[in-house]
């Protein structure tokens, strides 16, 4: 029986958690893998469904014969629940474990980010330690009897820190889990646990790649804890790739939303590292198989249309913070600041009226050829308000964004058992889960399907430069530099050979060579307003 009211003490303190109103009786599983009868009562918070109530018939189903395996994947930031752990984790693990409970995935996979928190320190590490020993206590109650846990936690060294972590929980139905091992390139039965909490880069971990994006990606070449994991699964008989991603963030509104059109800096930045991780992918000594690259993207709305069409009929001012708009009695209807934005009826415009807001997610539009994503149907998945009695609303930092996804190859369509039955929804629409709530994929993935044509893209860059884009409102364009003057510009030191424009004209010392974008491209360092 599962309560999530029960009491939960942890090394973060002796707290009631919040009820969840969910009540589980388990199924109960024989020696022969019969599955038999449940019964369940959960409270939603969904759009349409309140006080739902589910009731299950007595079967007897035998999951040997099954030929599908129900897997669910999920993305959680979890930086802002170190920040504060005594109030946010043991809500973060009631939500998550409950979400286990209800769905019953057989196969599940986390992708986090930012583990540790803001800033990571030896003191930290004790604490996602603790967190994690919680956490999998909890889920071996609902049978995941073999886990694999993989955190990158050395953070003394920055130039190859990423923050990233998985967790991968294996049910005790599923027979056949076969783990890749990327030195020896072959697969093997996953027999036992398997937990690295530390170094991610010795040559101990060959069941995991770590890549951190080299320095010429990073905005003003600084190093942050940005860059990817992959794993490789075989689920009875059927390969595929997972991708932890973390991408750029947007570092000033002012320059994200104010001073660029139709995209800001921050989404070159984010799609040029996104481009040169699937190039990665597809182009490495390991065999092509189809993939789902999932974890905080930090995708934005295009903050250029979303302020033009907040702003319609008002007037600008400067201000302390930023800027104001203001309408004709001079009340403030929106503030912009560095990291303030801040809407008069700032929540009410991005939950109970999110939809209109789809139009201005566009950034995935930059990948379109080589990613699918299923709708999206819930609001922006940041930034919520780290206060652990306010689950519902935004902080006024950021403008709210879809930055957390779950996207996979087009090749992938075909592991899928019926399209129609996969679930994409957030995790605690109702809990404070921290500044971003975690984003899960469930769908059912047949077995024994291999050999699929997978399509190569060895210049993808310059073919996607060259195309019509006819299905996405994203023209390609040059990264625009938010300051400086024209005597700026014809001041600075002559452009170098390799960088657009003749051998020994002017340039800028703003401009950094991109040597992965096959066609000329000037990417201009950010600057600070």
């Amino acid at each position: 029986m599962f309560n999530a009211s029960e009491r939960v003490q942890t090394m973060y303190g002796v707290r009631t958690t919040r009820r969840l109103n969910i009540t589980m009786v388990y199924y109960a599983y024989t020696s022969s893998n019969c599955r038999h009868s449940y019964s369940s009562s959960m409270s939603t918070d969904t759009e349409d469904d309140v006080g739902l109530t589910m009731e299950a018939s007595v079967a007897k189903i035998n999951l040997e014969d099954l030929s599908t395996v129900t897997v669910m994947l999920i993305s959680a930031n979890v930086g802002s629940i170190f920040e504060d752990p005594e109030a946010l984790i043991p809500n973060w693990i009631d939500e998550v474990n409950g979400h286990l409970a209800a769905l019953e995935p057989q196969f599940v996979a986390i992708h986090f980010q930012e583990v540790g928190g803001k800033s990571m320190s030896d003191g930290t590490q004790m604490i996602v330690q603790q967190f994690v020993k919680d956490f999998l206590e909890r889920c071996e109650q609902l049978n995941y009897n073999r886990h694999c846990v993989y955190f990158d936690q050395n953070f003394k060294n920055p130039e190859t820190f990423t923050a990233l972590g998985t967790i991968y929980l294996i049910h005790d139905t599923i027979k056949k889990v076969e783990s890749y091992n990327f030195k020896t390139r072959q697969f093997s039965e996953l027999r036992s646990s398997v937990s690295h909490l530390f170094d991610l880069d010795s040559p101990n971990v060959t069941n995991l790649e770590k890549h951190k994006f080299p320095l010429r990606f990073f905005p003003e070449s600084r190093w942050s804890r940005k860059g990817t994991l992959r794993s490789r699964w075989k689920l009875h008989g059927t390969p595929f790739d997972l991708i932890n991603i973390h991408l750029f963030h947007d570092a000033s509104n002012i320059v994200s939303m104010v001073d660029s059109a139709p995209n800001s800096i921050y989404c070159d930045y984010r799609r040029n590292a996104l481009q040169y991780t699937l190039d990665r992918v597809h182009n490495d000594e390991h065999e092509s198989l189809p993939y789902f690259i999932f974890g905080d993207f930090n995708f934005r709305l295009d903050g250029h249309s979303v302020l033009r069409k907040l702003t319609t009929g008002l007037s600008r001012r400067t201000s302390e913070m930023g800027l104001e708009y203001v309408n004709r009695s001079s009340q403030v209807i929106l503030t912009i600041g560095k990291k303030e934005f801040h809407l008069d009826n700032h929540d009410e415009m991005f939950q109970s009226e999110w939809i209109q807001w789809k139009e201005y997610d566009q950034e995935r539009f930059h990948v379109e050829e080589r990613l699918s994503e299923f709708p999206l149907k819930f609001p922006p998945t940041y930034p919520f308000e780290e206060d652990p009695n306010e689950g519902t609303k935004y902080m006024r930092t950021r403008c709210p964004a879809w930055c957390d996804r779950v996207l996979f190859s087009h090749p992938t369509r075909e592991l899928f058992d019926q399209l129609a039955n996969a679930e994409y929804d957030v995790i605690g629409r109702g809990t404070c889960m921290g500044d971003h709530k975690p984003v899960y994929l469930q769908m059912h993935i047949k077995h024994n399907v291999s050999g699929l044509s997978i399509p190569t893209y060895s210049d993808y860059l310059k073919s996607s430069a060259n195309s019509s884009r006819k299905t996405s409102p994203i023209k390609e364009k040059l990264p625009r530099v938010e300051s400086p003057t024209y005597t700026d510009l014809l001041s600075n030191p002559k452009n170098p050979p390799d960088i657009e424009g003749p051998s020994g004209e002017p340039g800028c010392n703003r401009c950094i060579e991109m040597p992965e974008v096959n066609y000329k491209i000037k990417m201009f360092k950010e600057t600070t307003v």
